[in-house]
């Protein structure tokens, strides 16, 4: 099991870096354009984007949202006891 994972592993690597070189010279900007799409990330970086970066996005919008609404609370209540005095 784990020697034919790694065989393909190794595929995977060598056809990445077979597609990397052939590349190189047909486009100049296609190996840049690939990694920016994701094309070419590793299973490393990929799993990286996938458990912690998306998530913690989420958290940083949670944590703005509330932070947003404490706000609209104090400015409510600063409103109120403006009007009531």
């Amino acid at each position: 099991m784990h020697i034919a994972r790694s065989m393909t592993n190794d595929k995977k690597n060598l056809a990445r870096n077979f597609a990397q070189q052939y590349l190189r010279y047909i486009k100049r900007d296609t190996l840049n354009l690939m990694a920016d799409i994701g094309v070419l990330r590793s299973r490393q970086e990929y799993g990286m984007g996938m458990n912690f970066v998306a998530p913690f996005y989420k958290q940083v919008l949670k944590d703005q949202e509330d932070v947003e609404g404490g706000r609209q609370i104090f400015i409510d209540q600063m409103v109120s006891a403006v009007t009531t005095t």
